[in-house]
């Protein structure tokens, strides 16, 4: 035995005393040292004496909440030493059997795993990472129960599977959005994007100015989320709507938007207004080119915050 496995060793002894560990559980943690490092051994045995010791009436720790805390260091130095994918993957499991009445967890992690896999194909490892934290975990507020959710991880991956074919249908020439500013973004915003030129393109104005609204609401979530702020626009785990992310930037302007863009971002906020709530207004090639210059700064700058560019 080394010396910092010795202090190791004393260190979880001095967490349970009056206890001290037997022979067994110091040959088990003998185990786990010869799998991890010292540093994340004792991160991990912080994080699982925080959680499951207890303590009597006279602030002495039981001897069950003890052996319990001990052997929960393995598990928990297993799921941090995962990948940020495959830790992801674990807590939206977790998420769901407590969501839901029923939750087959070996196949949800069996589905999970075949969405990433498609995912990887287009994305980068941290752009599935977010498409987890924001999509899949959103789906635990839309959807009632286990069957709803599978049915719709298994719509996604068979979605995704036919995106090549996807990009090849939507031919566009630019015309509100060049295609060079995404070029480092994930798949879901570059499909928006073509949808806003192809339906400008072909004067589905109605289309481009609600697709419009989407692609800025999609990106504003993001960029919370990016620099850490996602909870400042969630409640019960469901993203506000547009207007209630641009009432936050108007208080807080957090994100630091340009003041023009500002500007720019109530605009889109009134088309999301218009395009819900006036049902006999119907959008013209004039509404939507009176706008477009404006949207699509306003849309690289976001870009920049929600750091895909």
């Amino acid at each position: 035995m080394t010396e910092e496995q010795q202090k190791f060793i004393d260190y979880i002894n001095n967490k349970i005393t009056p206890f001290v560990l037997k022979k067994s559980a110091v040959n088990k943690l003998f185990l786990l040292l010869e799998k991890y490092s010292l540093k994340l051994l004792y991160e991990c045995a912080e994080i699982s004496f925080a959680k499951y010791l207890e303590y009597d009436k006279n602030d002495v720790p039981t001897q069950e909440s003890a052996s319990l805390a001990i052997d929960k260091i393995g598990g928990i130095a297993y799921n941090r030493s995962l990948s940020p994918i495959d830790q992801e993957i674990i807590y939206l499991c977790n998420k769901g059997k407590n969501r839901y009445s029923y939750w087959n967890d070996d196949t949800a992690k069996c589905l999970l795993n075949n969405y990433v896999e498609q995912l990887l194909y287009h994305l980068t490892e941290e752009q599935v990472l977010d498409d987890l934290k924001i999509e899949v975990s959103g789906l635990f507020t839309k959807k009632k129960n286990w069957s709803e959710w599978r049915s719709q991880i298994e719509w996604w991956t068979e979605d995704i599977i036919n995106w090549k074919d996807k990009n090849e249908a939507i031919i566009t020439q630019e015309s509100i959005l060049p295609n060079i500013i995404f070029k480092d973004a994930p798949h879901n915003i570059i499909l928006l994007k073509n949808q806003i030129n192809s339906s400008y393109e072909n004067k589905l104005y109605d289309c481009t100015a609600i697709t419009m609204c989407r692609l800025v609401e999609i990106l504003l979530i993001y960029a919370y989320s990016k620099n850490g702020q996602e909870n400042r626009i969630k409640k019960n785990n469901h993203f506000f709507s547009l207007s209630e992310i641009v009432y936050d930037l108007k208080e807080n302007n957090f994100l630091s938007l340009s003041p023009n863009l500002a500007e720019d971002l109530l605009l889109i906020e009134n088309l999301k207004e218009l395009s819900t709530k006036r049902i006999f207004l119907n959008f013209t090639k004039t509404d939507i080119d009176t706008i477009k210059t404006n949207f699509r700064v306003l849309v690289e700058e976001l870009l920049y915050k929600a750091k895909m560019r």
